[in-house]
């Protein structure tokens, strides 16, 4: 399996549990800090099967940061007021 395969597994598998981009910046760069110090502790201990894992891990995390990074990019519907009426109003009528 090449690498593209395993990265494209990989996040297959974790969107499936976890979803295609993180609910937030926070999320993202929490995921990034624990799977760097994954790959440290794995190149501390030389564990190159261990590495090559952990580095298709962070390729998919990317992958999910760039998909998250690219709904945050995406136009913003609004409500505009409508003419000629007054504003909705949330408040109930009292009988």
């Amino acid at each position: 399996m090449t690498f593209e395969q395993k990265v494209s597994a990989e996040y297959n598998r974790a969107a499936e549990k976890y979803g295609h981009t993180f609910c937030s910046d926070n999320e993202a760069i929490g995921t990034f800090t624990i799977e760097m110090h994954e790959l440290y502790e794995a190149y501390h201990k030389r564990d190159y099967a261990n590495v090559a894992e952990e580095l298709v891990q962070i390729a998919a995390m990317a992958l999910k940061a760039h998909n998250s990074l690219e709904k945050k990019q995406r136009p913003r519907l609004t409500m505009k007021p409508q003419s000629g009426g007054a504003p909705m109003s949330t408040k109930r009528k009292k009988k």
